[in-house]
């Protein structure tokens, strides 16, 4: 697989290009659902060989004209280029469709993960310049689908500004929790124990 540097080459490369042609591109972050069980579970050797089985699945699946890349931990991100939104996500069906239907065993162990996936359509509108806030459509999308249930694709429209007040006010469990400790925001509620 690509790693997060030369998946960020290609993409540049994928963007300077397209201002000669019209193509249509498509680009999606994928993020393992329960795989930090698999690691507290089993082990990191466990956790190796499931990215090294999760990676295989996931490289049938893609063109030979795509880009495949490992970016970080559990994470994933795939380019499909000259490729419109509505064949992406027939590609897409059939990776969620290959890892719900997947088991890893460890061990004696068996575990069923998922795939969170979020994906967005870009063309030669797009520049270089862009790139950054391209991958972080990808990123939303992502966390998106998360958010949504796990183990699902969420395709995002990528003339979506990032609506600040959509993350502040989504289920974010984990900045909440921080945002409260930061600005103090914890009521404690006592209710007395009495004998009836």
């Amino acid at each position: 697989l690509y790693n997060r540097k030369s998946f960020q080459e290609f993409l540049e490369k994928t963007l300077s290009d397209d201002q000669s042609n019209n193509k249509s591109n498509v680009l999606c972050y994928m993020d393992l659902d329960y795989f930090k069980t698999v690691n507290d579970v089993c082990g990191h050797a466990a956790g190796d060989e499931l990215l090294k089985q999760i990676a295989d699945l996931f490289s049938k699946r893609v063109r030979s004209t795509d880009r495949l890349a490992r970016t970080g931990g559990d994470e994933f991100a795939i380019l499909l280029i000259g490729c419109d939104v509505e064949r992406a996500r027939i590609i897409f069906e059939r990776i969620l469709e290959d890892v719900r239907g997947y088991r890893f065993t460890w061990n004696q162990n068996t575990f069923q993960v998922g795939v969170s996936m979020g994906a967005l359509e870009f063309d030669s509108s797009y520049r270089i310049t862009d790139m950054g806030g391209l991958m972080l459509s990808a990123d939303e999308a992502c966390y998106t689908a998360k958010k949504l249930g796990r183990n699902q694709l969420y395709i995002k429209d990528a003339s979506e500004a990032c609506d600040s007040t959509e993350l502040e006010n989504a289920e974010n469990w984990e900045l909440i929790i921080n945002n409260a400790l930061k600005y103090d925001h914890f009521v404690l509620y006592v209710q007395p124990i009495l004998p009836l």
